[in-house]
C-alpha cells in the first residue's frame, strides 16, 4: 500500500488565524516518525476554512501511530486553538512529485527552516 493523506479541516475565525499558524509551527516541530510532510492551507473560496494535510509514508506507519495512543499531529494543531476538526483519509494513488523520506531529525530541521 502507498502513502496516506490525512486531511483535518475546521472553520477558523479571523481573530484565531495567527494562533492557528503558531499552533501548526509548534505541533510540527516534533511530528511523529512516518510523517513525510504536513501543509497548513486556507481555502481560496472560503477563507475561514483551514486544513492541515499530512502525508504519511504508509498505512502501517499511520496505524502504528494510532496504536501508540498519541494524538494525530494534524488534529492537535486545531485542538491547540480549541477547535474540533473534521478528518478524512485518502490513499495517494499517484503524484507528480518525487517524495523521499529523510531521516526524522533532518525532516524536522528542513520543516523548521521552511516555516521561518
Amino acid at each position: 500500500m502507498g502513502m496516506i493523506l490525512i486531511t483535518m479541516e475546521a472553520q477558523v475565525a479571523p481573530e484565531l488565524e495567527s494562533r492557528l499558524i503558531r499552533a501548526f509551527n509548534h505541533a510540527m516541530t516534533n511530528h511523529p516518525s512516518g510523517v513525510v510532510q504536513s501543509l497548513l492551507t486556507r481555502d481560496a473560496q472560503e477563507p475561514t476554512t483551514w486544513r492541515v494535510l499530512t502525508i504519511w509514508e504508509s498505512h502501517e506507519a499511520l496505524e502504528a501511530h494510532y496504536q501508540s495512543g498519541a494524538i494525530m499531529p494534524s488534529a492537535h494543531v486545531f485542538h491547540l486553538v480549541e477547535l474540533e476538526p473534521v478528518g478524512t483519509s485518502s490513499e495517494i494513488i499517484a503524484t507528480d512529485a518525487i517524495v523521499t523520506v529523510p531521516p526524522q531529525h533532518e525532516q524536522n530541521d528542513s520543516m523548521n527552516d521552511t516555516m521561518r
